[in-house]
């Protein structure tokens, strides 16, 4: 869900967030701000001083600026402590830089599994650039992932997945991804958040929107999910059990449903139909457009869609879903 700039996990969701957890206050001091600060400090005296300036003066800063540089450097493939952040999981935070993202990770994580983690990140940021039509992510950005839940609560977050992409707003550094880690985790479905943010800027009416953002992060990322149905079985499960949700509910009651993994996957199935049948473009005007273009692009406002898409379901010649209802609706991770 996104509020104020704010994506959360998959049927985890909070409509608000601590702010006065220990991961909020102002987070500074570390290698990217010590960087850019000093870049200014010595860049300012050349760029603004007259032909009195000195040669001598010119060397000194030239050579302060290679020891900035060699410093960054080293940062690049050097895992450096992290001080900025509270030390309320246990052990030390510890970062690295690598281009234009920086991880972290608690220093007790294995190097394997960081290294697993960070592959992950590269390849699902690839992936969802490229379902968007997009290229590059240049942004720079922090990929902050905890061991599990635990870790999270301790932070005072106590969902399995944030991104934070108003970092102004926000009181962090730059934009940022919080996620659980493990061999199951929200991490695609955050990097998409991130992703979707960062090259088409945030969903026009942005509180009318909770199901596009949340179903366009979930369809990207069907393996967070604990079973290996499909969208479409599992939209079909909800019909068979009479737990769908109308369209006026994904619209505006998005996070006050009982159950609210009824409302990604639904969604997730809704922003999968409309790529399939419109494109990924029409889908970005959308994002842009807002609901209020929802006809003017698709033909029919949503609630006729989500009737369309829910009487094809039932229509279909398919089996019915076998499943546990509270096998369905349990947490993940």
């Amino acid at each position: 869900m996104a509020i104020a700039n704010v994506a959360t996990g998959p049927g985890v969701d909070a409509p608000h967030i601590n702010l006065k957890s220990p991961l909020m206050p102002d987070i500074k001091g570390d290698f990217f701000n010590k960087k850019f600060y000093l870049a200014n400090v010595f860049e300012a005296p050349i760029l603004n001083t007259t032909s009195t300036i000195t040669m001598k003066n010119r060397c000194l800063f030239s050579l302060v600026w290679l020891l900035v540089s060699i410093n960054s450097i080293c940062a690049e493939g050097t895992w450096l402590p992290r001080a900025d952040l509270p030390e309320v999981v246990g052990g030390q935070w510890e970062y690295k830089q690598t281009g234009n993202l920086l991880f972290t990770f608690n220093d007790n994580v294995e190097a394997s599994e960081r290294s697993r983690l960070m592959d992950s990140t590269r390849t699902y940021i690839e992936a969802c650039l490229s379902m968007l039509h997009e290229t590059t992510l240049s942004d720079t950005v922090d990929i902050m992932i905890v061991r599990n839940r635990e870790d999270m609560r301790k932070l005072g977050l106590p969902y399995s997945g944030y991104t934070f992409t108003n970092p102004i707003i926000e009181g962090l550094p730059r934009k940022t991804v919080l996620c659980v880690g493990g061999l199951r985790n929200p991490l695609k479905h955050e990097v998409m958040h991130l992703v979707s943010r960062c090259k088409w800027g945030p969903s026009k009416n942005e509180h009318l929107m909770t199901w596009l953002e949340e179903g366009l992060a979930t369809f990207a990322d069907p393996e967070a999910e604990c079973d290996t149905l499909s969208f479409e079985e599992k939209y079909r499960f909800i019909l068979q059990n009479g737990k769908a949700v109308d369209a006026d509910a994904l619209l505006h009651h998005f996070m006050e449903q009982q159950t609210p993994k009824i409302c990604y996957i639904q969604s997730a199935y809704i922003v999968g139909y409309l790529i399939d049948k419109h494109g990924i473009d029409t889908l970005r005007k959308l994002w842009v457009g807002g609901i209020e273009v929802f006809q003017e692009l698709y033909g029919m406002n949503l609630n006729s869609l989500v009737q369309q898409v829910e009487g094809q379901l039932m229509q279909s010649s398919q089996p019915a879903v076998s499943l546990d209802w509270n096998d369905f609706v349990r947490p993940c991770y």
